[in-house]
């Protein structure tokens, strides 16, 4: 999946190229980048009121032509996946100003398609996942199974580079029903984890995997 930035001069510039008109909502990103219609994109936006990355996933739907006679700036219009509900909403809530009970993100997440296992407590048999984003703080995958804030989980999953599985803990901060990005018609449900991690060595571990899974893009 191609990633780039789109960098806008303010959140209100934000919000004048950001609409509703595809279900998951459609960004205008100015640019001249030459990229296919039709092509798979993690767009990494900035603003100056948004502290660090904000990764939105999203399909290139129209390529927008520059025309120097009325100043209008070539660009890409994205109609973004229903994985970018999330960050999306966090983007407009920042945008528009509303950051009372929003905590910002301390760590950028970024987008992947990693496959993961999970399981629960003691449960022997272990559930299989997709890895949306990882984040050092935490990461978000889908799952065909319930589970619910506050419960335990431990992962499993071969970072890009390694030959060996690598086992984390984490606590289930948020659970939500969505649409498959290539299937309208069957639901999954997306979880976010927070890594429990407490040590110096275990924090240091978890940003060269971070490091790897960004790289691999």
């Amino acid at each position: 999946m191609l990633q780039f930035v789109a960098r806008y001069k303010s959140g209100k510039e934000f919000l004048e190229n950001f609409d509703y008109s595809f279900p998951h909502g459609t960004l205008t990103v100015p640019t001249r980048k030459k990229i296919p219609v039709d092509s798979e994109v993690a767009v990494d936006v900035r603003f100056p009121a948004l502290q660090g990355h904000v990764f939105l996933k999203g399909i290139v739907a129209f390529i927008r032509k520059g025309k120097k006679y009325n100043g209008l700036k070539a660009a890409l219009v994205i109609h973004l996946m229903p994985t970018a509900a999330e960050p999306r909403d966090y983007l407009l809530a920042i945008a528009e100003g509303h950051l009372e009970g929003l905590m910002r993100r301390r760590h950028p997440r970024y987008p992947t398609s990693l496959l993961l296992r999970w399981r629960m407590g003691q449960l022997l048999q272990p559930e299989d996942g997709l890895m949306e984003n990882v984040a050092v703080g935490g990461l978000c995958f889908q799952t065909g199974k319930d589970l619910s804030p506050g419960e335990r989980v431990v992962f499993e999953f071969t970072p890009p580079g390694s030959v060996s599985s690598l086992f984390l803990e984490g606590q289930v901060a948020w659970a939500a029903l969505r649409f498959s990005e290539h299937s309208p018609a069957h639901m999954h449900l997306g979880i976010g984890v927070e890594f429990l991690c407490r040590d110096t060595a275990g924090r240091r571990r978890l940003r060269t995997i971070v490091k790897r899974i960004r790289e691999s893009g």
